[in-house]
């Protein structure tokens, strides 16, 4: 029996292992919006409504509008979360609007990421957030909360500028 050396014997060990444990296709989402909202309290969860691509359906149902889940049968593997918010309008003064990520509900310091802009009285553009979770299991949830100050409540996240929530596993 001969031995295999080199370049040839990596590339047929290469083959072996992908045939023998094929990796399927990532889960994904992409959450849109197909209306404005109005900011009317100082924390907002962002409900979403429309979900890409077709089949994505496993991380995101509209009796749970606010979450991205992590579906039964999760196979492992981290995922990459990113999202924008885009709030319209003239702000009336001079403080901090904030997004963040948070996980089962926790948000403040137990937030994934945070993304802070400063309103000055004039246009507000919005803000873009990314977050990794390095092992999340299968129930585990993530969204998206506006953090307003007192004087921008009645505020809008206008559905026609790029405001999105996606994820993506990663093996």
């Amino acid at each position: 029996m001969r031995r295999l050396f080199g370049p040839l014997a990596g590339a047929i060990a290469a083959v072996a292992l992908s045939a023998a444990a094929p990796r399927s296709v990532p889960h994904q989402v992409l959450l849109t919006r197909s209306g404005d909202l109005r900011v009317e309290r100082k924390f907002t969860v962002i409900p979403w409504q429309v979900t890409a691509p077709a089949g994505a359906g496993d991380m995101w149902a509209a009796g749970m509008p606010t979450r991205i889940t992590i579906p039964a049968g999760w196979e492992g593997g981290s995922v990459l979360l990113n999202g924008g918010v885009d709030l319209a309008g003239l702000w009336p003064g001079d403080e901090d609007i904030a997004i963040t990520i948070g996980k089962n509900g926790r948000f403040g310091n137990s937030s994934l990421a945070i993304a802070i802009g400063r309103a000055n009285g004039g246009g507000f553009g919005g803000l873009t957030i990314t977050a990794m979770d390095l092992a999340p299991v299968a129930g585990d949830y993530f969204e998206i909360g506006v953090l307003t100050g007192q004087a921008t409540h009645g505020q809008t996240i206008k559905a026609a500028r790029p405001t999105f929530f996606q994820a993506r596993q990663l093996f």
